[in-house]
């Protein structure tokens, strides 16, 4: 016995609804896919994919760190003062060491400019609260500058020890031993370079 016309126009619908349903969920499974792969790029680690000017915080922790690392997080800091110098920073920035801490090396900062709402900010954190907490201390000895601020505008530097106490050999071609040096070679207005609360020690040739 043949199906009635309804019968068979029932079965058909129903057929097409089941399709119908079956590559709405394959769209929708896509679609999370794609969610959760955009999800897991924009992160913190990754400047590029943040709204543009959007200030971020970079953390260096010379024992903690790893200069593999984004250096965006308390539990992915950079390692070394050198990794500073390849970013190219944007108004709001801050940097943060690590008190209690020594970092070998120095700190250059050039051509990076800040704004007057939103300077760029090098300083101390604890990493520890329950510490009895000394600012980090920057040990140049070996190299002429400890912090060299070069063609740069809005730069605050505050809460950091530096000691430099000799090259590590005769270097006969540096005549000049500065913890902080603002130097002006190619930027005609550099303006609002603050520096607070600098301890400067044993500076010798």
């Amino acid at each position: 016995m043949g199906l009635t016309p309804y019968v068979q126009k029932m079965k058909y619908l129903y057929s097409r609804l089941c399709w119908i349903l079956m590559v709405a969920n394959c769209c929708c499974y896509a679609s999370l896919q794609a969610a959760d792969t955009i999800s897991s790029s924009i992160q913190p680690d990754n400047r590029s994919a943040l709204p543009k000017n959007t200030p971020v915080s970079y953390y260096i922790h010379p024992v903690k760190g790893n200069d593999a690392n984004p250096g965006t997080s308390l539990e992915k800091p950079f390692q070394t003062l050198s990794q500073i110098g390849k970013l190219h920073l944007n108004p709001g920035d801050k940097i943060f060491l690590a008190a209690n801490e020594e970092y070998e090396g120095n700190l250059r900062l050039v051509n990076q400019q800040g704004d007057p709402g939103n300077p760029i900010t090098i300083t101390s954190i604890d990493w520890n609260a329950n510490q009895k907490n000394l600012p980090a201390l920057i040990n140049f000895k070996g190299r002429s500058i400890g912090i060299l601020i070069q063609d740069c505008s809005y730069i605050q530097v505050s809460n950091l020890r530096l000691t430099g106490n000799g090259f590590g050999t005769s270097n006969e071609k540096s005549a000049l031993r500065s913890a902080v040096l603002v130097n002006n070679m190619n930027d005609p207005d550099m303006n609002h370079i603050q520096l607070d609360h600098l301890s400067i020690k044993d500076v010798y040739y």
